[in-house]
């Protein structure tokens, strides 16, 4: 079931100061869509509770965040964790603070704290795969994950990216806690329990990290125009890459 507006959100610690936004020379520029709108009609739209307007913030969401990918400086991905509910969500209760203030400012600020979390490259992807069951996940985020059930207590080993005993125990010990199915494999549903404390009845994935940007269902788009989106593919898993490319990583951590 889906959280409405309002309801999880990415723990940021984020505050909204008037952002420096491009613009023309008056200090202009045109907002389209909820970037034409202030943080209390946000807000307003959220309490309703109305379905259509939770999938197209959620679909207008999805969109700045893949055009902030698209225009960012060494980027691939700025928030390979949080799917585009959460982050609609953020800004909700951001707005939600901040009434006076334009979606469009509380949008930037959360890209511009979500670049300390962001993905620099698509790759490696690993595939993984135990007792019948696989999934893809970045590198990256296997090794954030090893930091995460580490502080937890679940791991002692090394934070190095690698799938091995330790980390497949480590998750699996974390997935029983939780009451999910103990699959040992880092999980859409593990990943967003792990991450943002919720997830345990969200429906799993089968990838993680550094998706295609068609993560989003197709439902959730609102009206957005299906002919205006690029082709933001993550790279093959075969494609190679500095760390290794798309098989998991050497099993050296237990």
């Amino acid at each position: 079931m889906r959280a409405g507006l309002l309801g999880c959100a990415v723990g940021l610690g984020m505050f909204v100061s008037q952002a420096a936004l491009a613009a023309d020379a008056d200090g202009r520029f045109a907002g389209h869509g909820w970037a034409a709108a202030r943080c209390s009609q946000l807000v307003e739209a959220a309490r309703s509770e109305s379905d259509g307007d939770r999938l197209r913030f959620v679909g207008w969401v999805a969109g700045f965040v893949t055009a902030a990918n698209a225009y960012s400086d060494d980027t691939f991905d700025l928030a390979p964790l949080a799917p585009a509910e959460i982050l609609a969500n953020t800004i909700a209760q951001q707005c939600d603070q901040n009434p006076d203030a334009a979606v469009v400012e509380v949008a930037v600020a959360l890209m511009r704290e979500l670049e300390g979390q962001r993905l620099r490259s698509g790759r490696p992807i690993l595939e993984l795969e135990h007792e019948g069951e696989s999934t893809r996940i970045h590198g990256e985020i296997l090794r954030r994950t090893q930091a995460a059930l580490s502080e937890l207590g679940y791991y002692e080993g090394g934070v190095d990216g690698a799938y091995g005993p330790q980390t497949r125990g480590a998750i699996t010990a974390f997935q029983e806690g939780i009451g999910v199915p103990q699959t040992g494999l880092p999980d859409q549903r593990t990943l967003l329990a792990l991450f943002f404390n919720i997830g345990v009845d969200q429906p799993a994935s089968e990838d993680a990290g550094g998706a295609a940007a068609d993560d989003t269902p197709a439902d959730d788009v609102g009206d957005a125009p299906a002919d205006d989106a690029g082709e933001a593919e993550s790279p093959p898993p075969d494609d190679g890459g500095d760390e290794g490319g798309g098989e998991a990583a050497p099993a050296n951590d237990g």
